[in-house]
């Protein structure tokens, strides 16, 4: 084959590929998998980097030359890589932070590579000309995204069609209709991806020519998102939203206002500025957000009569942006969570706890005052605000090295649009829109933390603005030049070496891609084992474990819950009067704890699903109870401010005749968290239990006046405690 021929396949398969990347990526999940969305959208990344990378590498050795661009965004890029590869190395877990926390998958360092590979891939190969067809990806996919959102909100899900058949929501448990999330799983991540690309798409509709068909498609693109943003009801979106279009409009104003002709171009572009703002504002109106009541409202509240009662807001019709429908707001939550992660940077200064490590350092600074919001249970295996959670897993130098890639970016951008004359204008309108777009993210990431496809987005945008900047420098020019060596070299036949380097470099692209689609079928091992539990198909559920494992060895999570159920099947044999095969699939299930623990023992739930194995296993072994005892033990010290592992380890040590040391460990889960219904309850039965009588009577009814007034445990404790003291009174008078 000629070479010029396989040049030219080459450029064309790599702007497929990022093209393919761009759109898939939003619209990607799976329902086989225990986590549907970021860990596919992950996986597909993965995927397509190796796939992006061996293209590139394919070329690099048909073409006999490096094919690797420079920028003046290398330094901060690669110092953040740096530091988030030495804060990996010393990792409170080294293998979450270089594959991020199971549940999440983005944030490890795996994925910063991926990004990476993929941001010198684009500047390499991707031409300043193909900039425009690239983000109509992003833009087609946006649509789509828009279009699924506004269908849940009146009740039709794709994702329902796809599982069930059915143009319904009644595939998802949560409410979809009242926080459309289509196929990005939360409200909140699909509100980012969306007012990442509202500034561009403004940008790009600005700079078209009038009356063309890409400005229609933009704008018809534009309502679509905003609508679908008004249906995700994400105050970090809106926030987000308003501040990326105060910059772009500042930004554009500035620009025609300093240009030559200044007046013209104002004048001239007029029309399209104000179209936007009035579409920005005629939503808002029409629909209402979060901040704002909608034009239905407005009129139903003005056109009440004096006879009339004015309507009163219920607390259900309030939007609110809760970790928890009907609990604590998401910001009283979110300061207690921060103050936290502060305090683990002070314990890890330099580098952090580790990478995507959040949920395990946590917990050992989580502040008392947790303890009292709705949500005081959760797991938080992110600090819900993205720079505060790069200060406690990676340290200052990961905050510094993040920061230092959003501030490079911006200086170029702003040194381009404002200070470089040479610059066309319809580039400076998409530096503008780009920008923005960054700004969005920023703010939304704020109150928040990045997903797989914000992180994309953001790599990207780095990229588009080295380029339009004409900031990239080639190793070697991406176009041939045209002298009479170069002209020869074209006609030649590929040379044997070529051929062997590039099977070579084939080989090991599949065996990789074997490895990857290795893991990710663990994942739907272990989701399935997990599905055949519920249905009480133990046998295929042990299968389905045993091949999850067998898949994915070092995986600490798939031996933690196959522990535990396994633990159940074991008591549900032992009832069966099968002795002997319920004493073998209990060592089983602890040596399966064992192996959890030994491969990851710094992940606090693992101790509370150890000590619930062995709660259950004590039915039958009584002594297993001291096994609990000593994991709530090491849980503790790991936790210190968790109120459940003390009432836990209370009723243990109540539970072996410990009753003293039973009680003051109850009296601290209540002291931890005085609305500590349960805790309160057990301590109410031990005092009674020692006829501390009026110590028990004083806890019972702090639950029926402070926490439960129904609480019919309660009352009948309270009833029984009424009877003993009635049955000593009437003894006493006998």
């Amino acid at each position: 084959m000629p070479f010029s021929k396989i040049t030219f396949s080459f450029k064309t398969a790599l702007l497929l590929l990022f093209y393919s990347l761009f759109f898939f990526t939003p619209l990607y999940f799976r329902f086989s998998t225990e986590e549907l969305f970021e860990f596919n959208k992950m996986i597909l990344v993965y995927g397509f980097t190796l796939v992006i990378t061996t293209t590139w590498m394919l070329r690099m050795i048909f073409e006999k030359r490096v094919i690797l661009s420079r920028s003046k965004l290398d330094t901060p890029i690669l110092l953040f890589v740096l530091v988030q590869f030495l804060a990996s190395i010393i990792s409170i877990h080294p293998r979450t932070s270089f594959l991020g926390y199971y549940s999440r998958f983005h944030g490890g360092f795996l994925s910063t590579l991926s990004y990476a590979f993929l941001y010198y891939a684009f500047i390499s190969n991707i031409e300043k000309k193909h900039l425009r067809q690239l983000l109509v990806a992003f833009f087609s996919s946006l649509s789509l995204v828009s279009l699924w959102g506004i269908f849940e909100h009146f009740g039709h899900s794709l994702s329902c069609v796809a599982l069930t058949g059915s143009f319904s929501v009644n595939c998802w448990v949560q409410d979809v209709q009242n926080r459309v999330y289509a196929s990005f799983g939360q409200p909140n991540w699909m509100a980012a991806f969306i007012i990442g690309l509202i500034p561009v798409l403004i940008s790009e509709t600005i700079a078209k020519k009038r009356h063309s068909i890409e400005k229609v498609l933009y704008f018809t693109t534009l309502i679509l998102g905003l609508a679908a943003l008004y249906y995700t009801k994400s105050r970090s979106g809106f926030l987000g939203l308003a501040g990326g279009l105060t910059v772009f409009y500042g930004a554009l104003v500035v620009v025609w206002l300093s240009a030559k002709k200044s007046a013209t171009k104002f004048l001239g572009h007029i029309p399209a500025i104000a179209t936007g703002i009035a579409l920005l504002l005629g939503v808002s109106l029409l629909t209402g957000t979060p901040y704002s009541p909608s034009l239905s409202e407005l009129i139903s509240s003005s056109t009440q009569t004096n006879d009339e009662p004015a309507a009163t807001v219920t607390e259900t019709d309030q939007v609110v942006n809760r970790l928890e429908i009907g609990g604590t707001d998401s910001g009283e939550i979110r300061k207690i969570v921060w103050e936290g992660a502060i305090d683990v940077w002070k314990r890890y200064p330099l580098l952090g706890s580790g990478v995507e490590t959040f949920a395990y350092s946590y917990y050992k600074d989580r502040p008392a005052a947790h303890n009292q919001v709705s949500e005081w249970d959760f797991l938080y295996n992110k600090a819900h605000n993205e720079l505060l959670n790069f200060l406690a897993t990676t340290g200052i130098a990961g905050l510094l090295t993040y920061l230092s890639m959003w501030v490079a970016a911006g200086a170029l951008a702003f040194s381009a649009v404002f200070l470089r004359k040479e610059t066309d204008f319809e580039d400076k309108v998409t530096l503008i829109g780009v920008s923005a777009g960054l700004v969005a993210l920023m703010i939304s990431n704020f109150f928040g933390f990045s997903t797989v496809t914000i992180a994309l987005l953001m790599f990207v945008y780095f990229a588009l603005i080295a380029l339009i900047t004409n900031s990239v420098t080639a190793t070697t020019t991406i176009a041939q030049t045209s002298n009479k060596k170069n002209k020869k070299q074209k006609t030649q036949e590929l040379l044997a070496w070529q051929y062997m380097v590039g099977t070579l470099t084939l080989l090991c692209s599949i065996f990789l891609l074997t490895k990857l689609y290795t893991y990710w079928s663990a994942d739907v091992n272990y989701a399935t084992g997990k599905t055949y539990i519920r249905s009480g198909n133990y046998e295929k559920a042990i299968q389905s474990f045993q091949t999850a494992i067998s898949k994915s060895p070092k995986e600490a999570l798939f031996y933690d819950t196959f522990s535990v159920e396994l633990g159940r099947i074991a008591v549900s044999l032992a009832e069966q009067q099968e002795a002997t095969a319920a004493a073998q699939i209990a060592q089983t299930a602890i040596a399966l704890s064992d192996t959890a623990l030994s491969l990851n023992d710094v992940h606090l739930n693992f101790y509370k699903t150890r000590t619930r194995l062995f709660i259950t296993l004590s039915q039958l072994e009584p002594q297993l109870l001291y096994n609990a005892k000593e994991t709530l033990t090491a849980a503790i010290e790991r936790a210190p401010n968790d109120p459940k592992l003390f009432y836990n380890l209370g009723v243990v040590e109540t539970s072996i005749g410990n009753t003293d040391q039973g009680i003051q460990l109850l009296e601290t889960a209540v002291a931890l968290k005085p609305n500590y219904a349960v805790a309160r309850l057990q301590l109410g039965r031990e005092y009674a239990e020692q006829n501390r009588l009026t110590d028990a009577r004083e806890q019972l009814m702090f639950i029926l006046d402070s926490i439960d007034p129904k609480n019919e445990a309660a009352w009948a404790e309270l009833d029984s405690i009424s009877a003993v003291e009635a049955t000593a009174s009437d003894r006493k008078n006998k």
